[in-house]
């Protein structure tokens, strides 16, 4: 007689191991085994087993709705806590704006840029546009606008206006112990400019050879004046049926009495007609004196000769050398660099004019050091230096 399916070993051992509910069902229902306690026995321990994983799904689910929970928790904070961090990045930098707002308007004006700038003429209330530029050997450099035009001032590190200059020919209207020269002198009379842009672009047509037209945007010219002497420089574009060529220029002008000359015209960098005229400026040196209360206080600054300072020859070339009285001194750096004590009489080197070096000397800014001048010894500056020498 053929077995059912389910009557089968094999197919109630699978259920018992798949499905413990069907494999219960199955054992008593086709007796297998055979004895009664055998079947109580794994029916015991299918149910144990059936438990186990009921109670296992639950925990995990449990547990897997926890880990849901506890991620979605954290990702809530995460989101809190970078919103909070924003509104106080937010809130720092208001607070850094309105710090610099305020310390903008409690800082004081550059008092030495001020008084050089007056001493020229000019209302300091009128400067506009005051712009970091590189630095120079000495210190730093910048520009600043005034009635449109433009101005360059170098400064030492000390915080002291070596020159104000004009921006094209770089005119020394203000030189730091110098008297002060006044800036209408250098100024540009736009009345007088008018005219002369339209005699150099005409100039311009007559000396560049073969080109047809000759055009120039008027914002492209730059402008200068020292007293009567215009200078007009830019660039043109000129042209004709086959090519086109941009070429540099300046022309400088004499006027007075309303009328004008032109005395210069340069091409790409070649002379085209007459000469270079630019006037010397005048250097009136400032009396030391003023510079010090204390009478036999000296201030030896490098390029002015001062009282004390002779301009020795070297091979045929001037050399500046300060020939103080002999004696010891205190010395004070008043802009950094240093100084030589070296001999007056010179002597061959190499087929040279050379002085003997004494003693060099290095020197910061407020430093002060004391020194020795003998009979035949001079003092040399390195380039940029002030030092105040005190008799003792």
């Amino acid at each position: 007689m053929n077995k059912k399916f389910y009557e089968r070993t094999w197919f109630v051992v699978m259920c018992c191991i798949i499905f413990p509910p069907a494999g219960i069902f199955l054992i008593w229902k086709n007796k297998k085994p055979d004895r009664k306690n055998s079947r109580i026995f794994i029916s015991a321990i299918l149910c144990l087993w059936t438990l186990a994983i009921v109670m296992g799904g639950s925990d995990g689910e449990n547990l897997s709705n926890e880990s849901r929970e506890q991620q979605e928790e954290t990702t809530k904070t995460e989101a809190e806590n970078e919103k909070s961090d924003r509104q106080e990045v937010k809130e720092k930098g208001k607070k850094a704006r309105e710090n610099r707002g305020r310390k903008a308007k409690k800082e004081k004006p550059n008092k030495k840029l001020k008084r050089a700038i007056e001493s020229i003429g000019m209302d300091y209330s009128r400067v506009k546009n005051i712009k970091n530029l590189s630095d120079w050997s000495s210190g730093k450099r910048y520009s600043f606008v005034y009635d449109g035009f433009r101005y360059i001032v170098y400064e030492l590190g000390n915080g002291e206006i070596e020159s104000v200059n004009t921006d094209v020919k770089r005119a020394k209207i203000y030189e730091r112990g110098y008297k002060s020269l006044n800036y209408k002198d250098f100024e540009p009379d736009a009345n007088v400019v008018e005219p002369l842009q339209t005699d150099a672009i005409e100039r311009l047509s007559k000396y560049i050879k073969g080109e047809t037209s000759i055009k120039s945007k008027i914002g492209s010219m730059m402008y200068s004046r020292i007293y009567d002497y215009y200078s007009i420089s830019g660039e043109v574009k000129a042209k004709n049926a086959v090519s086109k060529k941009d070429f540099t220029f300046t022309v400088d002008y004499i006027v007075k009495n309303g009328s004008y000359e032109c005395v210069y015209l340069a091409i790409d960098g070649e002379v085209a007609f007459g000469s270079d005229q630019t006037p010397e400026l005048p250097k009136e040196e400032l009396e030391q004196e003023d510079s010090s209360k204390n009478a036999e206080s000296i201030i030896l600054s490098d390029g002015k000769e001062g009282k004390y300072g002779q301009y020795d020859s070297f091979d045929g070339e001037p050399y500046l050398r300060y020939h103080v009285p002999v004696g010891n001194y205190k010395v004070k750096c008043n802009i950094r660099g240093g100084f030589y004590i070296e001999t007056i009489e010179l002597h061959k080197e190499d087929g040279w004019d050379t002085a003997t070096t004494i003693q060099q000397i290095n020197m910061s800014e407020g430093e002060v050091t004391e020194i020795v001048i003998e009979d035949g010894q001079c003092i040399s500056l390195i380039i940029n230096t002030e030092i105040e020498l005190i008799k003792q």
